[in-house]
């Protein structure tokens, strides 16, 4: 059996954040319509959308890791495509990755050592961080303002 990463962004309903999207059913009936198991499944709330799809700016984001045999990816991905409930999904492979051995890490530049060759020795902006709450009401407070 093939592994993939399934990421369905459904369409945001008013439902209270941390209960599951309404219409998650359809797509786990589809996936084990064309026998798919699925290995585990996360939930990634609801988030603001980076650009407005189909007039929402906000959509319930759930990963599942399924896994397949065969060719049950095309219609899959198919019946996906025009499910109504989802504004967007993505299907990949799934690649496990190995862990990089030490000697296969880039040795150290003479920035980092201390000394520069560069003529361009201004410090380095501090950094800032936010969490997430605090991310979003910025991110709203910036798209209010009135751009010129």
């Amino acid at each position: 059996m093939k592994q993939y990463e399934l990421l369905c962004l459904f369409r945001y309903e008013n439902e209270p954040d941390g209960t599951l999207p309404p219409k998650l059913e359809t797509v786990v009936s589809a996936i084990q319509k064309y026998q798919g198991s699925i290995i585990s499944q996360e939930d990634f709330g609801i988030r603001r959308l980076a650009y407005p799809i189909e007039q929402q700016t906000t959509g319930h984001y759930v990963l599942f890791n399924v896994s397949f045999e065969g060719d049950a990816i095309k219609p899959l991905n198919a019946l996906l495509t025009i499910e109504s409930s989802l504004l967007r999904h993505q299907l990949v492979t799934y690649v496990k990755t190995q862990k990089p051995r030490e000697d296969d890490t880039p040795a150290q530049t003479e920035k980092t050592q201390g000394t520069s060759s560069s003529s361009n020795d201004a410090p380095a902006p501090a950094k800032v961080t936010l969490s997430s709450e605090e991310l979003d009401k910025t991110i709203e407070r910036i798209l209010e303002e009135k751009v010129l």
